[in-house]
């Protein structure tokens, strides 16, 4: 009888790394949701809004997550994980 491979282990990142990956999808999220709202209503629903959305988006997330690292630290909301 043949063993197979153990599976691939998938699941939690590391402990270490929780806050970061936390602030980045929570950033990445609200920067679209907030992005897209305000070229919307700037822009209406234009020919153009798929071109110019990502680029808000960009400029949004370039500043909402160091701002958000620096809050999250500043007021202990990421504490160092063991």
């Amino acid at each position: 009888m043949t063993t197979s491979p153990a599976p691939a282990r998938r699941g939690k990142i590391p402990a270490r790394y929780a806050n970061l990956v936390t602030a980045l999808i929570i950033s990445l999220m609200m920067t679209c949701i907030v992005s897209g709202i305000s070229t919307l209503r700037s822009i209406g629903f234009a020919p153009n809004f798929f071109s110019v959305w990502p680029v808000a988006w960009a400029m949004s997330w370039g500043v909402a997550f160091p701002v958000f690292l620096v809050i999250g630290i500043r007021f202990g909301i990421f504490t160092p994980s063991e």
